[in-house]
């Protein structure tokens, strides 16, 4: 066992005993549970710790060389995902929008974010995606009339969007050479959850944005969401492949630093969703795979989302559900 007495918090920089709140034992359990707060790291198992002084939640240091074996891992981008066993596999491979219905749903998104971010004159926005993926989110954009572009660093997904011509940058965005203020608009989504440290990035953020200008971001809602708050045992943290797990708390924390003035933190989510998933891993535990792939089962997972959507407008009313979507404003 290798101890760390203390460590010094990822965000406030503050050297102190971290407290230690989650375990997953053995590292590709289903389930992770709650730990004694002085429990100490070693390789049987992962650990999630918080900064007793900023409240910041990270996985610990202790698993961070772990943590990016992971991303170079083949397994991490294949249909079964990484924990193929597990209700939540993490991972999986870059999802294309191929069809009417994915298509219709990114198009709502990238309305939903300009809602977000106040945008009215979208021909007027200069925008970027941060981890754009495919750059399904950049093409809606620009449907609707922002002049948006893109950063990945997996050079296969850029490689693969070539001849649909989106405008994409391979590489870090902190890491590129864009003039200070020259965006309106900066989008991440399901990035901020994977980063170690994200310093560079938001002082690469706040020098790009144009006063006035917005970062919108998406990352799950692993803390304060309606899951820790009804799920007897903890199946959506998924250490060591989510390094963060953010508060309300802690994203006001940690953006006031840079210059940064938090704007609106939502949430969004579909419980019908989770219950699908409970259902995917239940018949995968029982091979049932004939079921797993049948109409019926579309259909039982169809009307989950439906009955279930007065209680997700409950949810998202409270800014209880499962995912985060905060807007950050650069102070004029």
């Amino acid at each position: 066992m290798k101890k760390v007495e203390k460590i010094a918090c990822l965000d406030c920089k503050a050297v102190n005993k971290l407290v230690t709140l989650f375990i997953r034992v053995p590292k590709d359990y289903n389930f992770v549970y709650t730990a004694d707060h002085d429990t100490l790291p070693n390789d049987a198992y992962n650990l999630v710790v918080q900064c007793n002084k900023c409240s910041s939640i990270f996985l610990h240091p202790y698993y961070f060389s772990e943590a990016k074996d992971i991303y170079n891992a083949n397994d991490y981008y294949t249909d079964s995902g990484y924990y193929p066993q597990n209700i939540h596999s993490g991972g999986g491979p870059y999802q294309s929008a191929n069809t009417y219905y994915i298509k219709n749903l990114i198009k709502r998104r990238a309305k939903k974010y300009l809602k977000y971010a106040g945008v009215t004159n979208k021909k007027n926005i200069r925008c970027i995606d941060i981890g754009c993926g495919t750059g399904d989110l950049i093409r809606a954009l620009n449907d609707l009339g922002v002049n948006c572009c893109g950063t990945d660093i997996n050079e296969i997904v850029i490689e693969g969007t070539q001849n649909k011509k989106p405008e994409i940058y391979k590489g870090y965005f902190e890491e590129m050479d864009f003039s200070d203020c020259t965006f309106d608009l900066i989008i991440s989504r399901g990035v901020l959850e994977h980063m170690i440290g994200i310093d560079e990035l938001l002082i690469k953020i706040s020098k790009t944005l144009k006063p006035g200008g917005k970062f919108l971001f998406q990352v799950p809602n692993d803390i304060d969401g309606y899951r820790s708050r009804f799920f007897r045992k903890i199946w959506w943290i998924i250490p060591p492949i989510h390094t963060r797990y953010y508060t309300k708390e802690s994203i006001k924390n940690i953006f006031s630093n840079y210059g940064l003035h938090i704007e609106s933190i939502k949430t969004e989510g579909t419980i019908g969703d989770d219950l699908s998933r409970f259902l995917l891993w239940f018949f995968f535990r029982k091979h049932f795979k004939v079921i797993q792939g049948s109409i019926i089962f579309k259909i039982i997972c169809k009307a989950f989302q439906i009955i279930f959507k007065p209680v997700d407008y409950y949810l998202n009313r409270l800014v209880f559900h499962s995912e985060l979507i905060v807007t950050v404003t650069k102070r004029i």
